[in-house]
């Protein structure tokens, strides 16, 4: 939640319900799904920039994690909620900013 918030910082704006593709528009795409299952020790490496400096966050998890990310493109009657659930092993995170180590656990599950 911390990293969404700082790379989509709320806006605060009430959000329009999304209107339903009718037949002969283009297609609508409805959400962003990513579903991940490690087999064997993975590094994940996530790049950024900020102040036009490129940046990078380290993430080292251990075989017979998962993670599935659920990100809505459509706005219903309730809002949307981008939904994150997993569970990492013997995760390992780094940053290549000021605060190098950001997080060191046994197992993170959501």
């Amino acid at each position: 939640d911390c990293l969404w918030k700082f790379f989509f910082p709320p806006d605060y704006q009430v959000m329009k319900i999304s209107e339903i593709a009718q037949p002969g528009k283009p297609r609508q795409i409805l959400a962003f799904e990513l579903r991940m299952n490690i087999i064997a020790d993975a590094t994940i490496d996530l790049l950024f920039t900020k102040n036009r400096e490129t940046n990078a966050v380290h993430v080292n998890v251990g075989a017979g994690s998962y993670l599935e990310v659920n990100i809505p493109m459509t706005v219903g009657e309730n809002g949307y909620s981008p939904t994150i659930k997993g569970q990492l092993l013997h995760v390992d995170a780094t940053s290549s900013m000021q605060y190098r180590t950001l997080l060191e656990a046994e197992m993170l599950a959501s």
